[in-house]
């Protein structure tokens, strides 16, 4: 598998991107440095959401977006080491979530990926 994702990572110069859940919380930054030892050529970490099915939602993967933050915010200094800047943070929770400093550095870093919702409608 290791050697399966290194030649993909090589051959179509690309990066890596995980979910930030209940299961590898404690473990991110040992994936980031795997993905990155890999050749991952950027690292981007997406926070879990809900999921709905059956008419009801499912968060039992789903960090408790307070303490996602802060740890995220602890361990930032790492992750950029670790991926040598080349690291994104999806913003799936409103900014106001994070402390202004640390959103005011990451866009000032192009390290924020924020998802805008489009509703379309066909006549």
């Amino acid at each position: 598998m290791v050697k399966g994702l290194c030649r993909a990572f090589k051959q179509f110069s690309v990066g890596a991107s995980t979910v930030y859940n209940r299961l590898c919380a404690g473990h991110i930054l040992d994936i980031a440095q795997f993905a990155m030892d890999c050749g991952a050529r950027r690292l981007n970490i997406s926070p879990c959401t809900p999921a709905f099915f059956g008419g009801k939602s499912h968060v039992e993967y789903v960090v408790e977006p307070a303490v996602m933050v802060r740890h995220i915010v602890s361990i930032y200094p790492k992750l950029v080491k670790i991926a040598s800047g080349k690291f994104s943070l999806a913003m799936k929770l409103p900014l106001c979530f994070w402390p202004k400093d640390f959103i005011d550095m990451l866009i000032a870093n192009g390290q924020i990926m924020h998802w805008v919702s489009v509703q379309l409608t066909l006549d």
